[in-house]
């Protein structure tokens, strides 16, 4: 006869310590939010609900499927197996919730833009095919301009990560289940769950650079609605290897019903030690963001200082990303050398008119050059859109004047990091690119950066030639470069 002792169940919440470790892998970039259903709570006509809950209620109605023939609560799932097997066309259900989802137009709920506060995560993956994380990230970090990346995942279109999780420049959305669509390309049911876990699986369909960065990184589950055997299939697959072998991440369920799972919890407690549970997924988001910014910030001390780095509210340097844009005069040298008062005078009137035309579309000049101007704006859409206004303006002047009265720029743009110093200045190597690029542009003309291309493809009208990849002096990757032009012009072609 056994003598085992009956198991505890764990605590289901985090002590300080565990606060501490967690916020000190937080800001070294160790960890990984996935974000599921029970954090989007929502504003609706009837009072805050949960969107999911909301969405099943609408997708009913418009699919005239009879709620009292579901189990209660019913959830979209039993709303989209009722549907099918009334003879329903399955691709019916996804294109009614997108437009219910669409003509909603929520606002991102508060626990999302907490989460977006904290400027250390810069991979999120969602569970769910909602726009809300992406519009919290948005709103929170770019004044609500669409720089965030967004990656769905399908299993008919795989989707990795565009680039290894360090070389990322602006911070990332993965929709792991896929993204809203008027296609049957995300979840909405348990046998759209069942195929996509299979296929993640795949040896073939699997985003592996993801995956190495779930393998290899703590991980926060918020607001799951796995079900026992989901969550323990989710940890297993994320993790690559058996539970019970020893690793050196960990992971913590916060969500509303785990710690009520008395097997889920006894089978964690015996196999993988290293996932903690908190009850309460806003709660727990609540929690780590209030922590988060009590938290100081540090700097390190200047070169030659002795001791340890002290506590500051401000570093000397502000960073940020920006969609940057460097201009640059065409035969600039040789004009001052004809004509020195007149050339400086065409720059200045060029430089006002781009500043003027910057500041609606939230550009800022960060400096002027000579005849170069480098400017910085929060979105590379209305970068680019910028741009080829500008472009397209100075073109028609020099139509209607001679070529001594109208200047010719060229322009680069890149989606990067900038530095700005105390005393005023602006670096980084997003600066650097941007500005390398506009000397690969034609007289006239705008090169772009893979980065600036892939955000502003298919939002702003344009017409862009791949002239391929360059490499520049310092730059340590070469850079994949697009020529563009307004949509509806002159076909473009390659330059000598």
């Amino acid at each position: 006869m056994s003598n085992t002792q009956p198991m505890h169940p764990p605590l289901a919440t985090l002590d300080d310590d565990a606060w501490e470790d967690l916020l000190n892998f937080i800001e070294e970039k160790r960890v990984i939010p996935i974000i599921g259903p029970e954090l989007l709570k929502v504003e609706t006509e009837t009072g805050p609900r949960l969107l999911y809950d909301w969405m099943a209620e609408k997708l009913a109605a418009r699919l005239n499927v009879d709620p009292a023939q579901l189990p209660q609560p019913y959830t979209l799932n039993d709303v989209v197996c009722w549907f099918l097997s009334a003879r329903g066309r399955r691709e019916e259900a996804y294109t009614r919730l997108r437009s219910i989802l669409r003509e909603a137009n929520f606002a991102p709920p508060l626990a999302l833009r907490q989460l977006a506060q904290i400027t250390d995560f810069d991979l999120f993956i969602t569970t769910t095919f909602d726009p809300l994380l992406e519009q919290a990230v948005n709103a929170e970090r770019f004044n609500g301009a669409q720089s965030s990346e967004v990656i769905a995942y399908a299993p008919n279109r795989v989707a990795d990560l565009s680039v290894e999780r360090e070389q990322l420049q602006r911070p990332c959305i993965y929709h792991l289940l896929g993204r809203i669509s008027a296609s049957p390309t995300y979840v909405i049911s348990d046998e759209d769950t069942l195929e996509f876990v299979c296929a993640l699986q795949s040896e073939h369909l699997t985003p592996e650079k993801l995956f190495h960065e779930l393998e290899h990184n703590h991980l926060l589950l918020i607001g799951s609605n796995f079900s026992n055997w989901l969550a323990r299939l989710f940890l297993r697959m994320a993790k690559r290897r058996r539970l019970s072998d020893p690793r050196d991440v960990g992971e913590v369920l916060a969500d509303n019903h785990s710690g009520n799972d008395e097997r889920l919890m006894s089978f964690l407690q015996q196999v993988s030690v290293r996932t903690r549970i908190y009850s309460g997924a806003e709660q727990f988001v609540d929690e780590m963001h209030r922590r988060w910014l009590a938290r100081p910030r540090r700097v390190a001390p200047p070169a030659g200082a002795t001791g340890e780095p002290t506590a500051t509210a401000r570093s000397p340097y502000e960073r940020k990303l920006a969609a940057i844009v460097f201009t640059d005069v065409v035969g600039y040298s040789a004009r001052m050398q004809r004509d020195e008062s007149a050339t400086l005078g065409l720059v200045r009137t060029d430089f006002e008119r781009m500043r003027a035309a910057s500041a609606p579309r939230g550009g800022e000049v960060f400096n002027t050059m000579g005849d170069g101007m480098l400017l910085g704006f929060p979105s590379a859409v209305e970068a680019v859109a910028f741009a080829l206004q500008m472009q397209a303006e100075f073109a028609a002047r020099r139509a209607k004047l001679p070529s001594e009265q109208a200047l010719e720029h060229r322009v680069g743009i890149h989606l990067g990091d900038v530095i700005r110093q105390a005393e005023g200045g602006v670096a980084g190597d997003g600066v650097n690119i941007a500005a390398r690029l506009q000397t690969k542009a034609p007289p006239g003309g705008i090169c772009i950066s893979q980065t600036v291309y892939n955000t502003v493809s298919g939002k702003v009208p344009m017409q862009a030639l791949h002239i391929g990849p360059e490499s520049f002096k310092n730059i340590t990757e070469p850079i994949s470069i697009y020529h563009i032009a307004p949509e509806g012009g002159p076909a473009l072609t390659r330059h000598p």
